[in-house]
Parts: structure tokens; C-alpha cells; sequence
């Protein structure tokens, strides 16, 4: 009777088998790794993209909002320029030496025109680094040689420079601040509402004119 061993090709068969489940596990664990790999590539592109657009949006932002604080700035000129000519009418209306007291005003309510003009008024006590544009004048009220001045400005520093140029002109005395009120403006944002009072001085007036 013959005998045959099945037991060595039993084991191999199994060692073969263990064999191929690990190699198809590693094809596995490969696979996965590549489909990851890509997975993220594609991802880091998309975040890459949209990093990138919204640098782009802040950029076009900041140009936005530049441009509406320099939009502001005109605004606010303008309005000032268009109080001046209010003024003047006022001071015409009632024979307050117009000419003379709205050059003064002008130059308060400007930059120095030149190095001459800056060593004079920084004498005077100015602030020659002060933005004028950043107060600007809504009503100039005068009776009998009284003045009552109202006006807007970004903050009450503003105020007080102004308040500094009107006490050293000579066109004017006894200037005082009477009232400050801070509001919210749609389009400048925050600011302050003043009102002060003073005096022309229309023996000057009369001796320019």
C-alpha cells in the first residue's frame, strides 16, 4: 500500500496563500496612499486658489476703502469751500469787513503756502502739521461785532488747534469755545459738532480796509 505525505504542499499552499494576502494588502495600503496623495494635491491646489483670491480681495479692499477716505476728504473740502462762500455773503450782508476777515479765515483754514508762511504762523503758536480739511464750518453769525461760529470736526483736537489760530489773529478777541458734541456721521464715521463765540475787531478791519 502505497502512502503519500500531503502535509508539506498543505503548508505550502498556506505559506503561498499568507504570501499573496500581504502582497495584496500592500497594494492596498499603496493605493490608498496615491489615491490620498492626490486627494490632498487637489486640495492644497483649491486652498492655493482661493488664498490667493482672497488676497486679491483684500487688495481690492483697501484700494476701495482708500479711495472712499479720499472721496471723504474732497467731501469735506468741498462742504468747507461752499461754507466760506456762505460766510462771506453773511459778512457782506453785514458789513464786517468782509474781505480782510475771510482772507484770515482762508489762511486758518489752510496749509502754509510756503517756508516764509510756516516760520510766521509756527510764531503764532500753529500747529503747521494740522490737516485743515479735517474741520470744516457750517454757519459764521455775526451782529453788532459778536460772532458766533459753528462748525464740524474728526476730533476735538481739531477744534482746539482752531480754536489756537482764532485767539492769535488779531481780527478776532475773546474767543471762546462754548459747546463740543460727539456724533456719528454715515459717512465720515465719528466726529464732533462745536460752537464758539467771538469778536471781530473792526477798528483792524477799518484800518486795512
Amino acid at each position: 500500500m502505497i502512502r503519500i505525505n500531503l502535509l508539506p504542499v498543505g503548508s505550502e499552499r498556506k505559506r503561498q496563500s499568507g504570501q499573496q494576502q500581504l502582497l495584496l494588502g500592500l497594494i492596498l495600503v499603496i493605493i490608498e496612499v496615491v489615491v490620498l496623495f492626490f486627494v490632498y494635491s487637489n486640495q492644497n491646489e483649491q486652498y492655493q486658489e482661493l488664498f490667493t483670491q482672497a488676497e486679491e480681495l483684500q487688495a481690492e479692499v483697501n484700494r476701495l476703502n482708500q479711495q472712499s477716505a479720499e472721496i471723504d476728504s474732497l467731501n469735506a473740502q468741498k462742504e468747507q469751500l461752499q461754507n466760506l462762500g456762505t460766510i462771506l455773503e453773511t459778512l457782506e450782508a453785514n458789513r464786517a469787513g468782509p474781505v480782510q476777515v475771510l482772507d484770515e479765515l482762508k489762511i486758518m483754514l489752510n496749509r502754509p503756502q510756503n517756508q516764509l508762511q510756516e516760520i510766521s504762523l509756527e510764531q503764532l503758536g500753529w500747529d503747521i502739521t494740522w490737516e485743515p480739511a479735517n474741520l470744516w464750518l457750517t454757519s459764521f453769525d455775526e451782529e453788532g461785532g459778536a460772532v458766533d461760529v459753528s462748525g464740524t470736526a474728526r476730533d476735538i483736537d481739531d477744534i482746539a488747534e482752531f480754536n489756537v489760530r482764532l485767539a492769535s489773529s488779531p481780527y478776532f478777541s475773546n474767543v471762546r469755545l462754548n459747546s463740543t458734541q460727539a456724533r456719528s456721521d454715515n459717512n465720515l464715521g465719528p466726529v464732533v459738532d462745536f460752537d464758539l463765540t467771538a469778536r471781530v475787531n473792526y477798528a483792524l478791519v477799518g484800518d486795512d480796509g
